[in-house]
């Protein structure tokens, strides 16, 4: 493989920031960390260095920081939380 094509591959393969043990226990950055409910499609939003999910089962809120290479997590507290847990519904509303 090239070195070109590397760096594309690796661009493409999102890193996990979840804790080591995390990890070995199969969560990821797109996986609730809260009811960790398996077969549950979260909602995102976002790409490049920045990814929002939100657990329609909980309502969990996350974000993946790729520019600080770690995932934040989104109080409910926050004065827009509703707003952005309501626009990703509303985009992700055929699957729900």
């Amino acid at each position: 493989m090239t070195d070109k094509k590397q760096g594309s591959q690796k661009e493409e393969d999102e890193q996990n920031y979840r804790p080591p043990d995390l990890k070995e226990e199969g969560l990821t950055n797109e996986t609730c960390f809260r009811c960790q409910s398996e077969g549950i499609k979260v909602l995102k939003a976002g790409d490049k260095e920045a990814v929002i999910y939100l657990c329609p089962e909980c309502e969990h809120m996350w974000g993946v920081n790729h520019n600080k290479e770690k995932i934040e997590e989104i109080p409910k507290e926050l004065p827009h939380y509703q707003e952005v847990a309501k626009k990703l519904r509303e985009q992700y509303q055929d699957i729900l």
